[in-house]
């Protein structure tokens, strides 16, 4: 008969226990989060969560995604009553699966914003199945603290019907910095866009949608706007067709443009906007993909 020899955690002095628990790693941490309402405000009261940053997805079930300052990444998951921790970004099995039937799809997510306890979110993603109904996402997401960016359908062929974009406009607010919008967004949703960064991948946008973008800028209609990013994997756009109608000057061969990192300009034009200041419409020609960028100055 095996004998096995239980550690007393919790009996432990307080300042012996936040020693024990902070050399945990984030999985144990998590797991012991979920024991009990003691643990979870011990958790959260020894900080063991500081510096993290955090993502948090909707696609039918809710996912938290975090790293550390180390770059170690986790990704916990509530599906069909049971909580599922994995290492990195969803290796095939988790680290960790149990059954947690004291939680409902709120209460999880409440559980896990009062323990990881950060003062701004990373990000939000959302796919084509958030949740059921939206208007449980909603709520879920007007308690969150500030959140920087907002991925809409961001991976290809998830993307969010035309009556989920207008219900997640109740929350869309100016104070989300970067969007990153699905291949299938249309023109009149991207009109309506307020945002000052967007990014547009793998986008079915035409020529003409994006002369139609271009003009509607120019005339003041995105004044928020300071970068629009747009790639496609339709080769060979047609320049001349995105810039018809609008007058442009050259860009002078010696402007340091504001590219990410990594990234060159093959051609470049000014065009002047109503507001008096001017945007500049970077071209690159990449092979597989046409990529356009534009930057507000």
């Amino acid at each position: 008969m095996t004998v096995v020899s239980l550690f007393p955690l919790l009996r432990l002095p307080r300042n012996n226990l936040k020693t024990v628990i902070l050399n945990m790693g984030a999985i144990e941490q998590v797991c012991i989060s979920l024991l009990s309402n003691k643990t979870k405000q011990l958790i959260r009261d020894f900080g063991t969560f500081k510096k993290i940053k955090l993502y948090i997805g909707f696609s039918g079930f809710v996912e938290f995604m975090f790293s550390d300052s180390n770059r170690n990444s986790y990704y916990c998951v509530l599906k069909n009553g049971t909580t599922s921790i994995y290492r990195g970004n969803k290796t095939p099995q988790p680290e960790a699966m149990f059954p947690v039937p004291q939680f409902d799809a709120k209460s999880w997510f409440n559980h896990f914003l009062y323990v990881l306890n950060v003062s701004k979110i990373e990000g939000l993603e959302f796919s084509a199945d958030p949740l059921s109904p939206m208007e449980h996402t909603i709520e879920l997401i007007k308690t969150l603290p500030p959140t920087e960016s907002l991925f809409l359908g961001y991976a290809r062929h998830r993307s969010l019907s035309s009556s989920q974009l207008v219900a997640l406009r109740q929350i869309w607010t100016p104070e989300y910095q970067h969007v990153f919008l699905p291949a299938d967004y249309s023109l009149n949703d991207l009109l309506c866009t307020s945002c000052s960064c967007i990014d547009l991948r793998d986008s079915l946008l035409t020529e003409k949608d994006i002369n139609v973008f271009l003009k509607h800028l120019a005339a003041g209609l995105l004044p928020e706007l300071q970068t629009f990013g747009f790639n496609s994997h339709r080769p060979n756009y047609d320049r001349s067709m995105i810039l018809k109608g609008i007058p442009f000057e050259d860009t002078p061969a010696d402007r340091k443009l504001r590219l990410p990192p990594g990234n060159a300009s093959n051609y470049a034009v000014d065009i002047q906007l109503a507001e008096g200041n001017k945007a500049t419409i970077v071209f690159k020609d990449v092979h597989k993909f046409t990529p356009i960028l534009v930057s507000v100055d």
